[in-house]
């Protein structure tokens, strides 16, 4: 049964196989097709419907898939890390993980077969990958230093946490965001210099008379067609209306969004031909009269997180380590994960420049992490090193 918003919509090729399909549905034919092999896949069900829970096909490894993880805001603890090496380990020299710049992880070289096992290890630690690819809301992104950060405003991990339940209904796959025009895009700032906005929605924090709330920027987009900062919507919301503003403005996209030319189909190509007057006046329309915003202001530089660096607790500190294009090796997240144990509380967060920081070191231990990371024997580790020299960052799409 096609979905009401698409009633009367022009559509091309793919719109068409999503709307004979929910990508979700998949999920209940994975142990079927586990058994069977990706041989005797339906060919939509291979190479875009796998999509809706992480698993990309790819044509120059047939067989062996590529699984987009989810990390709400970037953060892993080492129990975490060291399912995710398990599942990397069991395919050897085809194995291997990303970090991406939404802040999460791909895995490398994964089989058909093993998929229901892989499934079931993440959720034991509490990690999905329910749509975290094609037209579905992806990672939520926050501050990697959440929680940490001596310049923070606000603590993000609550709120990625509630958006990603909210997009993805826990997890479980949410089918009111599992068919959209194209993806999209959450971020939540902490501190000023979070550049997020490249974003589809980003909550930036202001306090307003006194209470702390977001700004609302719109319509960030960095694609082959268009690059684009987000737009402010001159809306400020108080905090516990995060997800029914998040809801609106992208079910509204959702439904008056192009789904005949897909290069088109991003939310900042709606949001340019009606407007942004336009769109706050339909945002007004479904939450109510709208706060202005006070003024939220983005820094026009990062601050670096490279090398040792105090956290905002006293007597703790945490190391930013540059992972060259984001790749992780099988001994790497071995490493990484012993680290955060010995000199760490057992956390890691990571970047959206794909790079990693191991949080909660103790002042008197300085010293020694950073003799035990340099004289590491892991040959891929010794390129991570806690204060890299002339860092060119480069980026992994997810």
């Amino acid at each position: 049964m096609m979905q009401y918003y698409l009633n009367d919509k022009k559509l091309n090729k793919i719109e068409k196989q999503k709307a004979e399909k929910d990508g979700l549905k998949i999920f209940e034919e994975l142990d079927d097709y586990a058994l069977k092999g990706w041989e005797e896949m339906d060919e939509v069900d291979l190479q875009m419907r796998l999509k809706w829970y992480g698993l990309f096909w790819r044509p120059k490894t047939p067989g062996r898939f590529m699984m987009r993880l989810r990390v709400p805001n970037g953060i892993l603890n080492s129990k975490q890390l060291k399912v995710i090496a398990s599942i990397v380990a069991r395919y050897g020299e085809d194995g291997s993980a990303d970090i991406t710049t939404r802040q999460n992880i791909q895995l490398r070289g994964v089989l058909i077969n093993d998929l229901p096992d892989i499934i079931k290890r993440l959720k034991e630690v509490d990690i999905t990958s329910v749509q975290s690819g094609m037209d579905n809301p992806r990672n939520v992104t926050g501050n990697p230093l959440a929680g940490i950060d001596p310049e923070e405003i606000i603590d993000t991990r609550k709120y990625t946490s509630e958006l990603e339940d909210y997009l993805t209904n826990s997890g479980n796959g949410n089918p009111e965001f599992s068919n959209l025009p194209r993806k999209w895009n959450t971020a939540v700032a902490g501190a000023k210099d979070n550049f997020l906005l490249h974003n589809d929605l980003i909550f930036h924090p202001v306090s307003k008379n006194g209470i702390l709330g977001f700004g609302v920027w719109v319509g960030g987009i960095l694609s082959a067609t268009l690059n684009a900062y987000a737009l402010p919507l001159d809306v400020w919301i108080e905090e516990k209306d995060i997800c029914k503003i998040t809801g609106i403005i992208c079910l509204l996209w959702r439904d008056n969004g192009d789904r005949f030319l897909r290069n088109k189909g991003r939310f900042r190509h709606y949001l340019n031909s009606i407007g942004i007057d336009k769109f706050r006046e339909l945002v007004e329309e479904k939450f109510g009269t709208l706060s202005k915003d006070p003024g939220s202001l983005f820094n026009k530089k990062q601050r670096s997180i490279f090398g040792i660096n105090k956290q905002k607790q006293d007597h703790l500190y945490f190391a930013g380590i540059h992972i060259p294009v984001g790749r992780l090796c099988v001994e790497d997240i071995q490493e990484i994960a012993r680290l955060s144990e010995k000199f760490g509380q057992s956390e890691i967060r990571l970047t959206e420049y794909q790079n990693l920081i191991i949080v909660g070191l103790k002042e008197n231990i300085l010293e020694e992490f950073s003799i035990d990371i340099g004289t590491t024997q892991d040959p891929c580790l010794l390129y991570t090193s806690p204060s890299p020299r002339d860092v060119e960052e480069s980026r992994m799409p997810s």
